[in-house]
């Protein structure tokens, strides 16, 4: 029993060594395969790396090309950055566009378009301006804007201005297009606003000489800035219209003692037969007027029975036919 024992366990013992020898057979066939799998990464990668090497070379030699190409070959880059209108009357506006060139080259303006149509323009009817290294200025077409420079252009369009040979209206959108000598179009969008006729009536002097004895003189002046012409067509003293349409003279009015009206505007002159207690008192844009009232202490029904005294602060009020009121407070000396 004791030597087949043996003989077991010599029998298990070189079994079990065979086993080994196998396992360590594969470990080295799995280590080669593994060492031939790090060499094939290791190339893929040197390739790779050879390959983005032959990438940026090419990016570089594009941009070397390309940077190139710009700088030899010369360009204009209009850019408009505002453009507006403004109504100077019912069928004229001024146009103003302004940008700059920020092309390397310089750029000629030789034509300006409204709605495909050229303009034409007296030298008066336009204007631009070139800011750079200095600013200068110029009439007509054509006009040249340096490179890296911005430039601002006015002309006047529609009657009495540069003309399309179309009539225009308030109101009515339009394209200006500028044309260069490359043959490039630059356009710009913008609305013609419709003209707004209004009346603007300021009263500069208001004082008054005289006494309760004597009576008072009241003295209004001023002028009318808007662009309509103002129809002066009441005149009132404390809420009560003032009588206008009687027939004394203004040379009563020193005294003060009557109800009188003597007005002008800046091309009348204030006579005894001209601008006295008149209906009505035109006042043009732009013009000047002045307005002088007798004002009795007691002037009776033609004031409501009102009665003034020295030191009294009153109100007078123009009215006119478009209906506004400018008041004025003046005191009684």
């Amino acid at each position: 029993m004791a030597n087949a024992a043996l003989v077991a366990a010599i029998v298990a013992i070189v079994m079990l060594g065979g086993y080994s020898l196998f396992l360590t057979n594969q470990y080295v066939i799995i280590e080669s395969k593994f060492s031939v799998l790090q060499g094939q990464v290791s190339q893929m990668q040197n390739q790779l790396q050879s390959m983005q090497s032959q990438v940026t070379q090419l990016q570089r030699s594009i941009d070397k090309i390309m940077g190139s190409s710009s700088q030899t070959q010369p360009f204009e880059k209009l850019g408009i950055a505002s453009q507006y209108a403004t109504a100077l009357g019912s069928d004229l506006w001024n146009i103003s566009l302004g940008g700059a060139n920020t092309g390397n080259a310089n750029s000629v303006v030789s034509q300006i378009q409204v709605n495909g149509i050229p303009i034409t323009c007296s030298n008066n009817q336009l204007r631009w301006e070139i800011s750079g290294s200095t600013t200068s200025a110029g009439y007509g077409l054509p006009f040249t804007i340096p490179s890296m420079s911005s430039f601002t252009l006015f002309f006047l369009l529609g009657n009495n201005g540069c003309s399309t040979g179309n009539s225009l209206t308030g109101g009515q959108t339009v394209q200006i297009t500028l044309i260069t000598s490359a043959g490039n179009n630059y356009p710009a969008t913008l609305v013609l606003p419709s003209y707004i006729l209004y009346e603007k009536v300021g009263i500069a002097t208001q004082y008054a000489t005289g006494s309760s004895t004597s009576g008072w003189v009241i003295y209004l002046g001023g002028q009318n800035t808007g662009n309509g012409d103002a129809s002066i067509t009441q005149i009132q003293i404390n809420g009560v219209p003032y009588p206008i349409s009687g027939n004394t003279a203004c040379t009563s009015l020193p005294t003060g003692a009557n109800l009188a009206v003597c007005w002008t505007n800046a091309s009348n002159t204030v006579t005894t037969t001209n601008n006295i207690n008149q209906a009505t008192l035109n006042v043009p844009a732009g013009s000047d007027f002045a307005i002088e009232l007798g004002l009795p202490s007691n002037p009776g029904p033609s004031l409501g029975d009102k009665l003034f005294a020295d030191g009294q602060t009153i109100q007078v009020t123009i009215i006119t036919a478009a209906g506004n009121n400018y008041p004025a407070s003046v005191v009684l000396p």
